[in-house]
């Protein structure tokens, strides 16, 4: 995630801030402005009255409190087809409420030749344990034959309420891949062991 951060460049849209954990990371040499749209109104208020201060990025910090999908108050900022070089998405599209209209939305936000950096936690690979991270065996066929379909299972139905609108089994791979055609400079995985209940999704993509 540091490596990915690091890479982001130009005007860069970061989803889901939160609390500023990825501050740090972000090269400002390489950055002219970060548009950080964060829809949890308090996160966001830590964000503006706190956090940015303290990491010294006031100059080229934008906070927004908004959703990907509000698309009017975006586009009041600026951000809109095509206007953003790098698209930074740390562990954000487990809870937005669609994460194929998502992805095609981040495509379309990007410029050519701009690029998405993301780490994601998705549906595990192995057959078995999707179905303990709350997908129905009826899903794990329909994914088999490359079906999307809805996720229901005992542990989402703990952890999605606890966990704020977090899903555990959202196959967030493909919902990427399939947005845009893509040049995927890397792609790759993390904890992707069968009993893993939060592989991750990894890499690089760039928009021809």
């Amino acid at each position: 995630m540091p490596r990915l951060v690091g890479m982001a460049s130009g005007t860069v849209l970061e989803l889901g801030p939160g609390s500023g954990n990825q501050f740090d990371r972000f090269d400002r040499t390489a950055t002219s402005r970060i548009y950080g749209i964060e829809p949890n109104e308090y996160l966001f208020n830590r964000l503006r009255n706190e956090t940015i201060k303290q990491h010294g990025l006031s100059d080229i910090y934008v906070p927004i409190n908004a959703a990907l999908e509000d698309d009017k108050v975006l586009e009041s900022w600026g951000i809109d087809t095509g206007s953003i070089d790098t698209v930074v998405c740390m562990q954000v599209l487990c809870s937005v409420s669609d994460p194929a209209r998502a992805a095609k939305h981040i495509y379309r936000l990007l410029k050519p030749g701009g690029q998405l950096l993301f780490w994601e936690h998705q549906a595990s690979r192995d057959t078995v344990t999707r179905l303990v991270q709350g997908e129905s065996t009826i899903d794990s066929l329909k994914r088999a034959i490359g079906s999307s379909s809805p996720v229901v299972g005992c542990w989402n139905m703990i952890w999605t309420p606890l966990i704020g609108g977090c899903h555990l089994s959202r196959d967030i791979e493909r919902a990427l891949v399939n947005a845009g055609d893509w040049k995927i400079v890397e792609l790759g995985y993390d904890d992707d062991q069968p009993w893993q209940l939060m592989p991750r999704v990894w890499g690089r993509f760039v928009k021809p």
